[in-house]
């Protein structure tokens, strides 16, 4: 209680509404038919769906420097529930992020280059994370790259147009986890920010994977 009158918690109990109705009630659950066919034509099992209602992964539709589009049509921070995660953001001057997904044991802690000790910060706080769960820890990929920032300064120097050079397909696939949350949470707010990826429940209780925010 005492913690809790020196400080405010943001809590998001369900980021992807759509993802967890249609888990926990199948196809159906989406009232608008066309976007009802387009889903049951991803052959993707409604227990395994973790997109909205529109088929987008709203866990890559953040608008950062590392944001890779995957499908035709799409575009950084499309979806409204991207928005609202974003609009809170802005809104809330806060020390941390902590989002919570289905799919293992593990802390991913990530950190901005371009604050003062923002490695030692985040990485002590995901070691005291360790120690409470005994999850393992890892760092994720999340901090402006040291090429962007010396083409931004070229850039500045010079007013040529900055353009990122298109990735391959293997990179692609080995950078597939871009445009997270976390990633924009750092790259704007210069704060540490951790993904806790815990056990998939079984049974009633199961639910979607990046179904909490806090």
């Amino acid at each position: 209680k005492k913690l809790l009158d020196k400080i405010r918690i943001c809590l998001i109990p369900i980021l992807n509404p759509d993802g967890y109705e249609i888990r926990q009630n199948g196809f159906g659950a989406i009232r608008n038919p066309v976007y009802r066919q387009m889903l049951r034509m991803q052959s993707i099992p409604a227990e395994d769906f973790g997109y909205n209602a529109r088929g987008m992964d709203i866990s890559h539709n953040f608008p950062t420097v590392h944001y890779i589009r995957s499908r035709m049509g799409e575009e950084p921070a499309s979806e409204n529930e991207t928005k609202a995660l974003i609009r809170i953001i802005q809104e809330y001057d806060g020390r941390g992020l902590l989002t919570f997904a289905q799919s293992g044991r593990e802390i991913i802690y990530y950190h901005s280059e371009q604050g003062f000790g923002g490695l030692p910060k985040a990485y002590c706080l995901a070691r005291h994370l360790q120690k409470i769960s005994s999850y393992r820890i890892e760092q994720g990929v999340g901090s402006l790259p040291k090429s962007y920032r010396l083409a931004r300064h070229m850039q500045k120097s010079s007013s040529y147009h900055l353009e990122r050079e298109q990735m391959t397909e293997s990179a692609r696939e080995k950078f597939k986890g871009m445009g997270t949350p976390e990633q924009y949470y750092i790259q704007t707010k210069k704060q540490p920010a951790f993904r806790i990826k815990v056990p998939a429940q079984s049974g009633n209780g199961r639910g979607v994977e990046e179904d909490k925010k806090a």
